[in-house]
């Protein structure tokens, strides 16, 4: 199957779903936090043969196998993505490896564009390793949002119409 790791498209550099391989192309041992090592090693191999950098990534797509290897995950991506994480969104979902527990896709901008991160006035200081909005030069990424109230963190209740009428509010 034809595949590109990275490819760039003006001032963005978007990087593939990439998972927990060895060279081989081999799922790696240890559970959910090597996989996501293993992931963001990968990514950073892929983002250094592009002239970029972890500094460089203002979007991640997280695809988790079970949503239950959130916190674990989490706990690795913070060592790579510390300060002014990129924005991400976490999503369970069925991947293509058989043994494979996660999956991460990035997209990365030109280091010389100016950033500009973004928690909107009102809402919680975000306790998780990713940011809720980046600006960067004509480009604007948000977080996946969930329905919860933005001061507090709270989960929201309601069925599907009352829960996204709640989150699409919060993108204005």
């Amino acid at each position: 199957m034809p595949y590109s790791p990275g490819v760039k498209a003006g001032d963005l550099f978007h990087v593939a779903g990439t998972m927990g391989t060895d060279s081989g192309g081999k799922i790696v041992a240890g559970g959910i936090e090597a996989q996501t090592r293993k992931a963001l090693e990968n990514i950073g191999t892929i983002l250094k043969a592009s002239g970029m950098d972890y500094k460089d990534v203002v979007s991640t797509n997280v695809y988790l196998a079970d949503a239950r290897d959130f916190d674990a995950m989490n706990k690795v991506y913070l060592e790579v993505f510390r300060t002014n994480p990129p924005v991400r969104a976490t999503t369970q979902a069925d991947l293509m490896l058989r043994d494979g527990l996660l999956e991460i896709s990035a997209i990365a901008a030109r280091p010389d564009l100016q950033r500009r991160y973004i928690n909107p006035q009102g809402w919680s200081t975000n306790p998780l390793p990713y940011s809720r909005a980046i600006a960067v030069g004509d480009h604007l990424f948000l977080a996946g949002l969930v329905s919860q109230n933005p001061q507090t963190g709270a989960a929201l209740n309601g069925d599907i119409k009352v829960q996204t009428k709640q989150t699409d509010g919060r993108c204005s």
